[in-house]
């Protein structure tokens, strides 16, 4: 909200953005996108993952980072 850069990581694995659809938006379903990490996982499997700031970096008004 504030502008800055947050970067995803998950161990071992590539992240993807995919087009989705957010439905609990008060004003009704709205276009957003998700992060989509994939993979076969066993019962039990543990994804690692994590967000981290960018440090100093900021997304210039009406910009988009992906």
């Amino acid at each position: 909200a504030d502008g800055e850069i947050l970067i995803f990581e998950a161990q071992d694995l590539t992240p993807e953005i995919e087009d989705s659809i957010f439905f609990a938006a008060p004003g009704g379903a709205r276009k957003c996108a998700q992060i989509i990490v994939r993979g076969a996982a066993a019962a039990g499997a543990e994804i690692a993952w994590s967000f981290r700031r960018r440090a100093g970096a900021k997304v210039p008004p009406g910009g988009k980072v992906c």
